[in-house]
């Protein structure tokens, strides 16, 4: 099968198709590329064949000898089709499985017209569908794709009320796209159409095989047959009985609701529109106009057929077709039939690929739509309906049709003061932007301004292409400042109402600057000006400042998270919580670093609190700037107290944060200073503040016992003293001394670091300082030896008898002193006695080392001839070596090569600068063998203390070795990366 083009300048083209056919064509329908023929010859039968591939099959039909095909039904999925016979008998035939079944239940019925269900069709069943016979039965059901009827419900027997009247056309469609519910069956019989709408039983129209096997399914379209008043219907001609009579809808697709409809009758052709909006079933038919037959040798000339395209109905005559404009109905297509062409039998339409395809008893050809619309334009520009001629001009090759219709149009906008709808056709144009623009200046209005504006965001949108960046920057730029300039005119209006007591007005005013800036954040959130704003934010930010628009601009630092911008704004507006929400939510530590110096001043709690609560991310050190503004005003002097207090006890304080702590405290609270240097502890390495800082504030403060407790700290006890003892307060003094006691002294043998020997004092230093106290304690009180004996206690015996006599005065009486004076005696006795014992056992261990010494000098080590170098492996006394007490053995080479590579390059040095001159030495001997060796002995000698100083293998040299990294810095990468 294959086909010819005939021609191809009307808007139809016709297809004539090379097919023979196996016998006189009846019947023809095709849908989504299926064709099925009813054909009669020696048997009738039918052909399915797929246009795809061209695969044809014949079913034969299992007919009566005088019986014929009758009618031939196909759904418009092409998936399900019903033969129907002159004599009742009707078939069921699947186009998938190309199997044929009969119908039992409808026998005796002729079905003249199938109203095919678009929603609810699928391949394995029809969904509910309504058949119309030629008595005007009408007949729900729903047939699986193996030939069984789910159920059959006679919904009406004489609809007309005219007996016999016959069912030419149905169409059964969904009635809104809103209402899933609401349907529509269109339902033409000669002379009459009748369209029923209304609500249906949905739960009902999901039934399936399945879903119910006790009892029948309930029909759906059941309640559009309930009528509480007359039917109306539309009707032409109330005594036609037979044909012509067809009915045709536009478009035929699933999802969509017809929108035109074409009507034949013996009276004429009828076209009109179909009003979805109507819930009355009479008033969705709205008729445009209706041609009468044309009579030709005094009879009229009827249509085999009608077909319905968007803008054109087509009308097959015996020996010609023609396409009438559904518009204007002029003719705007004609082809006639040749005469050598066989009777035309009829026409069908495939509602997928769009043909229209013509069939005789022996032949068929197809029509395809070439162009359809390419006229159409002009009546819609005629008629004034712009929009209806733009959708078409817009598909058009040739752009001139299209641009003049945007001309007309928005020539008629501005002419209506409407430059908005004006802008969004000008955008389409090709007229020159500069033109274009001054369109909208002439008028200083706020719709021209609109409109300008609208036009913009056209043109924006448009420029997708990277060298129209530079224009995009512009665009963006003037649309952003015309949006700013029009919120702050309103603005200003709104305040002028406000102040003039015009409440109405100002309410109507502030409405229209919150659409305003709606449409300004809208413009805002576009990406294309996102782009714009990130690469020159500054002059953005600027040209919004120029407007004092606080608003716009806090909006935008929030999209692009510019917090510091954000602060900033709530500022400069004194919103100083907004500010610290600000920079809590975030949680940018140099935030709090910048701003906190402003902000202590009017908020301080709260911004302590919030310090407190991001104080894992702070360091107190930076924000010292902002607290040092605190020293002079008491309220902030608390707030200060409040952070630093929990920054020191939550472990985060550093060294300056002490510092300035140490600072409030000597200035502000100074009975609470001596506490908080107690808990910073009494070791001076250890102690978080700097501590010369401390003691001069001290000092200068006058706080007398925080500098007393410094001067302990730094082990300066006699300064301590002598402070203590100025203040009268002896007690304090002695505290200072007992501490004195318990340093070290650095002659202890039990001392074995350096640190240790810099942090302890000799017991004549401590000594002294405890004198200073007797002599005060004397020269206040000379009759009070009991307390001054009592010293000598309290220095844990540091101080004797015999170092206060002297302070006491002469004529004292001798029993206070007799015990003391006893007990030193006692006590030089027990030292001298120690002193002896420690001389005769360091006269033992002298006699001990000697005898070591002795028996080291007879000392030796055998060495076998099985021993090995431990480095090269060979025989030990093939060449020069040396022995280690280790048991370790090298050749001399060997051991200078295993040195090389674990000595300091100093070492090195040292060690080839020894070679040369053994070498050197060397030489002149051999020259002159009188030159004195004793040189080149103390060369030698060198060389091998530097060689044998330890082991190489067991050695300090070797142990210290131990942490040492295999390979040097850099040089493990180069090695990983060569594997």
């Amino acid at each position: 099968m294959s086909a010819k083009i005939e021609d191809t300048k009307g808007i139809f083209v016709r297809h004539n198709v090379n097919f023979s056919p196996k016998g006189a064509i009846t019947h023809l329908r095709i849908q989504n590329e299926n064709m099925l023929l009813a054909l009669r010859g020696q048997t009738t039968h039918l052909q399915h064949i797929r246009l795809q591939n061209a695969k044809a099959t014949d079913v034969p039909l299992p007919l009566t000898t005088h019986d014929r095909v009758a009618e031939l039904h196909l759904d418009y999925n092409g998936h399900h089709a019903i033969v129907s016979t002159v004599t009742g008998e009707n078939f069921y035939f699947n186009m998938k499985s190309l199997s044929l079944k009969p119908l039992k239940r409808l026998k005796n019925h002729v079905i003249t017209a199938v109203g095919w269900n678009l929603e609810y069709s699928k391949e394995t069943e029809t969904g509910f569908i309504l058949l119309g016979t030629n008595k005007g039965f009408l007949i729900e059901t729903n047939i699986t794709s193996n030939g069984n009827m789910i159920y059959m419900k006679i919904l009406s027997e004489n609809l007309s009320e005219v007996p016999d009247l016959a069912v030419t056309d149905i169409s059964l469609h969904l009635a809104s796209e809103e209402e899933s519910e609401r349907w529509v069956v269109f339902i033409c019989m000669p002379g009459r159409l009748y369209t029923l709408t209304g609500a249906v039983n949905a739960s009902a129209a999901s039934q399936t095989v399945w879903t119910n096997v006790v009892s029948e399914p309930q029909p759906v379209l059941q309640s559009l047959f309930i009528f509480t008043d007359k039917l109306r219907h539309h009707c032409l001609n109330e005594n036609q009985r037979a044909s012509p009579s067809s009915f045709v809808v536009f478009p035929t697709t699933s999802g969509e609701i017809p929108s035109r409809y074409g009507w034949l009758t013996v009276d004429g052709v009828t076209m009109g529109l179909v009003d979805s909006t109507k819930t009355n079933g009479y008033e969705m038919i709205v008729e445009e106009a209706h041609i009468k037959h044309k009579r030709v040798e005094g009879r009229f000339d009827y249509p085999l057929d009608i077909a319905l395209t968007e803008y054109h109905i087509l009308l097959l005559y015996t020996d010609r077709i023609v396409a009438l404009s559904l518009l204007n109905q002029r003719l705007a297509f004609e082809d006639s039939l040749a005469k050598e062409i066989s009777p035309i039998v009829g026409m069908t339409r495939d509602a997928s690929s769009q043909f229209i395809w013509v069939y005789t008893e022996s032949s068929f050809f197809k029509y395809r739509p070439n162009d359809e619309t390419r006229h159409i334009w002009r009546i819609y520009l005629e008629r004034k309906e712009y929009g209806k001629a733009r959708k078409i001009t817009s598909q058009l090759s040739d752009q001139g049709p299209h641009q003049l219709v945007i001309k007309r149009e928005a020539e008629k906008f501005v002419f209506e003061n409407n430059y908005v709808a004006a802008a969004e056709l000008l955008a389409e144009s090709t007229e020159p932007f500069e033109s274009t623009v001054l369109k909208f200046l002439k008028q200083n209005s706020r719709e021209s301004r609109n409109g300008l504006k609208r036009y913009l965001e056209l043109k924006l949108n448009k420029m997708a292409r990277s060298e129209d960046k530079l224009r995009r920057d512009i665009l963006v730029t003037w649309l952003l400042e015309l949006q700013l300039s029009e919120l702050a005119e309103l603005r200003r209006s709104s305040t002028r109402d406000s102040m003039n007591g015009e409440s109405r007005q100002t309410t109507i005013n502030e409405s229209d600057v919150n659409k305003l800036r709606e449409e300004l954040y809208c413009f805002l959130n576009r990406s294309i000006v996102n782009e714009m704003i990130k690469e020159n934010l500054e002059a953005v930010y600027r040209m919004i400042t120029s407007h004092v628009d606080f608003e716009t601009h806090l909006y935008l630092a929030t999209k692009l998270k510019d917090y510091d911008t954000m602060v900033k704004i709530h500022l400069l507006q004194c919103h100083y919580k907004e500010a610290l929400e600000v920079m809590a939510s975030q949680a940018i530590s140099a935030l709090f670093y910048k701003y906190a110096p402003d902000l202590i001043e009017v908020v301080p709690m709260e911004l302590v609190k919030t310090l407190i609560q991001n104080d894992t991310i702070l360091r107190p050190a930076l924000l010292l700037p902002a607290f040092y503004k605190c020293t002079a005003n008491p309220k902030l002097v608390a707030a200060a107290f409040y952070y630093l207090r929990h920054v020191v006890e939550s472990g985060h304080a550093d060294r300056p944060t002490h510092n300035f702590i140490v600072q409030l405290y000597a200035n502000h609270k100074p009975d609470l200073l001596i506490e908080y240097l107690n808990k910073c502890g009494k070791e001076r390495k250890k102690i978080p503040y700097d501590f010369e800082q401390a003691l001069a504030l001290c000092i200068e403060k006058k706080r007398n016992k925080c500098t007393i407790f410094l001067y302990c700290l730094d082990k300066q006890f006699e300064n301590a003293i002598r402070l203590a003892l100025s203040m009268d307060d002896i007690e304090l003094a002695k505290e200072c001394a007992s501490e004195h006691l318990n340093t070290r002294d650095p002659n202890d043998s039990d001392l074995f670091f350096e640190d240790d020997i810099d942090n302890n004092i000799s017991d004549e230093a401590k000594k002294r300082v405890w004198l200073l106290i007797a002599r005060y304690m004397i020269n206040k009180n000379k009759d009070d030896v009991a307390s001054c004996m009592k010293l000598l206690q309290e220095s844990s015996g540091l101080l004797k008898i015999q170092d206060i006599l002297p302070y006491f005065p002469e004529f004292t009486k001798i029993e206070h002193f007799k015990e003391p004076l006893c007990s030193c005696l006692k006590e030089h006795s027990s030292k001298i006695q120690e002193q002896q014992k420690e001389l005769a056992n360091s006269t033992d261990v002298a006699n001990e080392i000697r005898a070591k010494m002795e028996q080291a000098k007879t000392k030796y080590m055998v060495v076998k001839t099985s021993d090995k170098c431990f480095r090269c492996k060979e025989n030990l006394f093939n060449h020069p070596f040396y022995a280690f007490v280790c048991r370790h053995f090298f050749h001399k080479a060997c051991l200078e090569q295993q040195l090389d590579i674990e000595f300091t390059a100093e070492e090195r040095a040292r060690l080839s600068s020894l070679h040369m001159e053994e070498k050197k030495l060397q030489k002149e001997i051999e020259i002159n063998f009188n030159k004195d060796v004793s040189a080149l002995k103390d060369v030698e000698e060198q060389l091998k203390k530097l060689l044998i100083e330890e082991c190489p293998l067991c050695g300090l040299r070797a142990i210290e070795s131990i942490d040492k990294p295999f390979f040097e810095k850099g040089a493990y990468e180069k090695e990983l990366a060569s594997w």
